[in-house]
């Protein structure tokens, strides 16, 4: 009875309008947020290269003409390399910042992150996998939960499953089992989405241990 119950909620959200909508959205913004997660990847990534050349370059150039005082005093600037996985899930690559300025009078720090030049990604934050999960899918919960209980008592079929054999923490669990498929259908979805469009991109070299 548990599994049927259970099928039967998950068939009711699978051919809900509602969740149809928010299939297709969660799709779209997964694939919007890759893409452009990606472009952004692939900038950092030459802007990295180009900065970190260029520090290794006045390095050598301390080096060759023995200023060792002036190395000391002004210090080596040492820039972090974007994420690879930064496409699918930014993570704290806004929050730490770029580059370091590794010198004997100050502690190093990281200068220049993404949310101090630009607040209102911290507002708002960065449309990545990681968003559409925080906020679209508990959407989703409170969209597909909202007449979970109250809307089948007003059409009445609440008052049929209560002539079952069947416990009230029973149908509950059936309930909540079968809205938890129906989210995790749609996580998985955006997830594999996310993942085909990383892996097909040119300028994004993934490995095993980065998944």
């Amino acid at each position: 009875m548990f599994a049927r119950l259970v099928q039967k909620e998950l068939l009711g959200y699978l051919l809900d309008f509602r969740f149809i909508a928010a299939f297709a959205l969660c799709a779209f913004l997964s694939l919007l947020g890759t893409y452009v997660g990606v472009q952004n990847y692939e900038y950092q990534l030459q802007e990295y290269n180009a900065i970190s050349g260029a520090n290794r370059r006045a390095l050598q150039e301390w080096l060759d003409k023995s200023i060792f005082l002036e190395f000391m005093w002004v210090g080596y600037r040492w820039n972090r390399p974007p994420e690879v996985l930064s496409p699918v899930v930014y993570g704290l690559s806004g929050k730490l910042g770029q580059e370091v300025n590794v010198n004997y009078r100050f502690l190093p720090e990281f200068e220049g992150s993404l949310f101090e030049t630009d607040p209102i990604h911290a507002l708002f934050g960065i449309l990545d996998l990681s968003f559409v999960v925080k906020v679209i899918l508990s959407l989703c919960v409170l969209l597909f939960t909202y007449d979970a209980i109250c809307g089948e008592k007003e059409a009445g079929t609440l008052r049929l499953y209560a002539s079952f054999s069947v416990s009230r923490s029973t149908l509950a669990l059936a309930k909540l089992a079968g809205a938890l498929t129906a989210v995790f259908v749609l996580f998985a979805f955006a997830y594999l989405l996310s993942s085909v469009v990383l892996a097909l991109s040119s300028g994004v070299n993934t490995r095993t241990e980065d998944w």
